[in-house]
This record gives C-alpha cells, structure tokens and sequence, in this order.
C-alpha cells in the first residue's frame, strides 16, 4: 500500500511539476526541477496532494502559487495533504505518514539546507487535522493556527478541500505579516461574496467538532434539524468547538453563522448555539439573523439559556443541546403564522370529525361514547365547538399551551367563521397528569377568566384523584352547564326580567334602610353637634425646609454572561461582515 502510495506521489508531483512550468514565466523555465538547489531556493512542484480527488488541476496550481507566497516569507516548506484514511494506507499515525513521505528521495521536500517543512495532513473518514513539523519549522508551533483549525475542518469536512487549503493558507500568513488583509490574499474569511456556493440545503447543520455527542445523538439531532428547516424555513446550527479562534465566542458565533453561509432565504433566516469547550473559558452562547431575530427574541434566549445551564453544569451536553433545540422550535411553532405553508384561515371546518380524540386509549370507551354524544347536542345548541384531546405524554415539538392550539387551528375544529370553541388538553409530564385549556372565537366572550377558573378547578380535582377519565368528563358537563345559563346573546325578554328583578331587589333594600332610620330635630348652628370638651385647637406654624436631591447615574448593565451579554434585552449587534444579529451574552458553565 505504501508503494501503491508512493507512485501516485510522484506522478502528482511530475504532472504538476509541468503544470507549474506553464504558469511560471518564460524566463524562470529553466531553473524548475523538481529539487533544492545548494542556496536553499524551492522549485515549482506539487505541495497539495489530495488522494480524494475533490481538487481540481487548476485549483491546485493556484493553491501552490499561495503556497510559494507563504514560503517565500516563513523561509519554510509547506505540504498540504489529503486523504481518506490514514489506517487505510497502512499508517498508524499521521506523524509516520509525514516522515516516510519526507524521506522519500525522489520526492525532495524541506526548504534550505536543514529542509525545514510543516506538514497539514487531513483525513477525510474522521475529519481530523494534522500538523507535523521537520527542521526549524517547530518556531511556528505556538501559532494559534495550530491550536484552532476549526474553520480549516469545517471546510474540509464539506469536501471542499480548495477553501479548507485557503484558509489555512490565509492564517499561516497572517502571522507573519498580520497587516495583510483577507482580501488580498482572497480569503473566505472575510468575504460574504465568497460564501454563496456553500448557501445549500447538504450543508452540516450539526459540527460538533468537541465530539460532545455520542453517534447517536448525532444521527437523531441532524434528523431534528433538518426537520424543523423543512417545516418553518430556518436554519438551526449546533457548533461545538474546542476553543474560538483567539476570538470573543460571541463574535466568532455570529462571523461563523456569516461565513459558513448559513441561512434560509434572502435574509438568512436562522439561529445558532455555539458551545466553547476553551477550559479557560466554557461557555455558551447563541445569535440569531434575519427573520429570527424577532421571532425568537432576546428575553426569550436569556430563558433559554437558563434552561439548559443545568445540563451543560453537569456534564450532559446531548441533553443540554436538545434543550436549545426543542425551546427554539417551540418558539417558532408558536410564532408562525403558518404550519407548513398553511395559514389557518385555510383550514376546512370538519364537523364529523371526532371531538374526544384519545389516540392511545387512555379513556374509556363508554366514557368518550357518552361525551361524544353530549358534545354533538351542545354543538347543534350553543353553536360552540367543544374538543378533548388526551395524550399520555407531552408532545417534544410544542410547549403543551401551543400544542392544543395548533391542534385546535390546524385539525379543522371550531364553529361559525371565528371559529368558536373551546378545547381541554390532558397529558402527563415528568410522571404527573397536567393540562391546558384553549379557548377560540366567540366563545372567549363566554368562558372568561372566573368562567376558566371553575372549570380549572374541577379538571384539578380529578386529575388530583389520578383520573383522566373523571376531568374529562368534568370538564364537558361544566362547559354545557356554563353553556346552557351563561350563553349569549341574552334574549331581550330575559333581560327585561333581569333589570325588573334588580329593581325591585334594591327597592326592598333601600325600604328596609330608610326603616331603621331615626329623625332628629334640625339644628341652627354647627355647635349644637359639638360634645362639650371634646375638641381642642392649638395654634400650629409651618416650617419648610430647604430640600436638595442629589442625583447618580446607575451605570449601564455589564456584558457578563449574567447579564445577557451586548444585546440582553432586546436591539441587534453587526458582525464583522456587517450582517445584523440578535441574540448574544450566554452562560458560563
């Protein structure tokens, strides 16, 4: 296998060996060979081998013009490497790798005379990054290039083999002469242009690159991810890194999200969690763009975070990040207008449809018979929908409030144009009977909150005995009870008779107090009323003093995690891209 290797090497490095003398000028021909001359000078031959075959010829020989640039001023040998598997090609290490491949004598590699040489080696199957140093190339292991190859990865495990050797390029050179823009050197790290080829629908939503989720978490949240894309057109990222670039974590999130070409639309309507495993930092934090930034406010993030501090506390990053994931489609769920493209004034009314929908069994079946049959004749009366949907568990995609609604709205439930209703939901959560009421229409009017009260009140107490049955059957017979007597509109004739009865009950009340009373003689001046004795005056004076109120400016909130970070509360931030963000701040854990 390494033999097979070796001969693909050299006839990569003999092909582009001639590819290289096509580019160069006429004048340098001569002196391209592939070898070190005595004076340490390099020669136009292959430095990006790519076993995978996922870079063009012509990607290449512009990476290598890049390469030169960057030797030409570190004075070192750059070789770029990728390939599937380095157990595959019989190495166990990517340091055995670079080694045999830098003693390959007819493959010369290394600059100058003590062939100094940094090796990037990428394998494909893992998405791991490599770097081996040879000679006086180990100066340059302190580099933060090397502790951070994240965006390097990132590109790489796309398959796009060219961006990942730009970038990594871009950053060897930037610490050499940091006053070197992105732009001259054609980076992607700082051109919002350069991302639209990566603005796709196979693009990863999942990087978990601090390996925090086991394979199955994995394989589950990338399936919910694209789930909820699908359904509301957002993009939701999950980012784990082992540090962030030397950057602030709130600023490479949102240069992350931004450069990744993340986002659904013209807006680039999404959100993402980016979760810094630094030790000396640790910390979570989430940014949100277009359409996601009023839809999933700031307040609502603070919540968020609060929720999932727990999880990341102890150690349990999977749960902690289902978390994130299940509030924000949540939120979204209860934002949209729309479910799937459908509004719910689109919905067709099903009046035949079943009004105890108990999927699992958990009722009786006399007990859904009979109240099936009191809500039909309660329907045909008081032109009020009544629904009681029973689940033994609390659905993962809704909080239980917006579930029975969106149930209620998109199931085709309701009477009349506003669609009148009102809707019992009995689930358990956390081992525990629970529910929620939602009331629809017209009939808002009649169930009001003292209304709600009551009926709350005895769904409680059945609930309270372990009966879903009993709250059930509760809940509808107070409903047609408070249906039956509390209806509107009151029929004229019943309100004359309510008015006539007020009437005469504050009649009988104002005879019986005037009764009581007793007459006294009028008196000619006010001392008659006077007790004798009973009142003393003194002669008091007013003194005002003089009052000064010194006023201190409370200094603004900090951007500490506790706090919210820059944008706690509300208002948007700009990357360095100039796209505008919501969300910040975050949570140590």
């Amino acid at each position: 296998m390494k033999k097979l290797f070796i001969c693909l090497l050299l006839l990569g490095s003999m092909f582009f060996g001639f590819a290289g003398i096509a580019v160069a000028d006429e004048g340098d021909s001569d002196e391209l060979k592939a070898g070190l001359s005595e004076n340490g000078e390099y020669y136009y031959y292959n430095r990006v081998l790519d076993l995978t075959d996922t870079i063009s010829a012509e990607e290449r020989k512009e990476l290598c013009m890049y390469v030169f640039e960057f030797m030409e001023a570190a004075k070192c040998d750059l070789q770029i490497c990728f390939l599937n598997s380095l157990e595959r090609l019989d190495f166990a290490s990517a340091d055995e790798f670079a080694e045999y491949y830098y003693e390959a004598k007819d493959y010369p590699v290394g600059y100058g005379k003590d062939r100094t040489v940094l090796f990037m080696v990428y394998e494909t199957e893992t998405r791991r990054c490599h770097v081996v140093f040879f000679g006086t190339s180990s100066i340059f292991s302190t580099w933060e290039v090397f502790k951070a190859q994240l965006v390097t990865e990132y590109y790489a495990g796309l398959g796009n083999h060219y961006d990942a050797c730009l970038d990594f390029i871009n950053r060897l050179y930037k610490n050499i002469d940091p006053t070197v823009t992105a732009k001259e050197l054609r980076t992607d790290m700082m051109n919002e242009e350069y991302f639209k080829p990566f603005h796709n629908d196979h693009t990863d939503r999942l990087l978990d690159f601090s390996g925090l989720l086991t394979d199955d978490q994995a394989t589950e949240m990338r399936k919910r991810l694209q789930e909820i894309r699908d359904m509301f057109a957002i993009d939701i990222i999950v980012l784990t890194a082992p540090n962030a670039d030397g950057k602030d974590s709130e600023v490479f999130n949102d240069d992350f999200y931004d450069y990744g070409g993340f986002g659904v639309g013209p807006d680039r309507d999404g959100i993402i969690l980016f979760v810094n495993m630094d030790p000396n930092v640790r910390y979570y934090t989430i940014s949100t763009c277009g359409s996601c930034i009023d839809s999933i406010p700031n307040d609502y993030i603070e919540q968020i975070y609060d929720w999932m501090l727990d999880d990341f506390a102890a150690g349990a990053y999977g749960d902690g990040i289902e978390v994130f994931v299940d509030s924000v489609a949540r939120k979204l769920t209860a934002a949209s207008n729309s479910f799937n493209g459908i509004r719910p004034e689109d919905i067709v009314l099903r009046p035949d449809a079943d009004r105890v929908v108990d999927p699992k069994g958990v009722l009786k079946d006399s007990v859904k018979d009979e109240l099936e049959d009191m809500i039909a004749e309660a329907r045909d009366r008081y032109n009020t929908d009544i629904l009681v949907l029973v689940d033994e568990d609390a659905t993962d995609w809704y909080f239980p409030e917006e579930y029975v609604k969106k149930y209620y709205n998109y199931m085709g439930y309701g009477e009349g144009t506003q669609r009148s209703g009102i809707a019992l939901y009995l689930y358990s959560e956390g081992g525990k009977a629970a529910y929620k009421i939602y009331v629809a229409g017209e009939a808002q009017k009649l169930f009001k909150d003292d209304h709600l009260t009551v009926l709350s009140n005895y769904v409680k107490s059945a609930l309270g005995g372990g009966s879903f049955n009993g709250a059930a059957e509760k809940f509808v017979r107070k409903t047609i009870f408070l249906e039956k007597y509390k209806h509107y509109p009151m029929s004229f004739g019943m309100a004359i008779l309510w008015l006539l009865g007020i009437f005469l009950v504050v009649l009988i009340i104002a005879s019986i107090k005037k009764a009581a009373n007793k007459t006294v003689a009028t008196a000619s001046t006010a001392g008659a009323y006077l007790v004798p004795g009973s009142t003393h005056i003194r002669n008091l004076k007013e003194n005002y003093i003089r009052t000064a109120v010194t006023k201190t400016r409370r200094p603004e909130p900090s951007s500490s995690s506790s706090g919210g970070g820059r944008s706690s509360g509300g208002g948007t931030h700009h990357s360095s891209s100039g796209t505008s963000h919501g969300g910040g701040g975050g949570r140590h854990f």
